[in-house]
């Protein structure tokens, strides 16, 4: 319901669908659970212009995407997204 609320969809893609401007979460909370309630509840400054933040939520709420992102991780993705390969853009 956070995710829906906070139209997170309309920039970040789940699972390749969804917005590509904030890029992929499908396994975002790999790089840790107090990581991702961190960057939630206080989000650094976002490049390129360094002065456009994204959006900060209250922790409950953060504690809930954490929640949704750690489900979205248990869903097999066949190797979604993929990796970028070597020298290549």
């Amino acid at each position: 319901m956070v995710w829906q609320a906070h139209n997170c969809i309309s920039c970040h893609t789940l699972l390749g669908n969804g917005g590509y401007r904030g890029g992929d979460l499908s396994h975002v909370i790999i790089k840790g659970r107090a990581a991702v309630v961190g960057y939630l509840i206080n989000p650094p400054v976002m490049l390129p212009n360094r002065i456009r933040r994204h959006p900060a939520v209250q922790e409950e709420e953060a504690e809930r995407l954490a929640d949704y992102l750690t489900f979205i991780d248990t869903i097999p993705t066949l190797g979604w997204p993929p990796e970028k390969s070597a020298g290549k853009p």
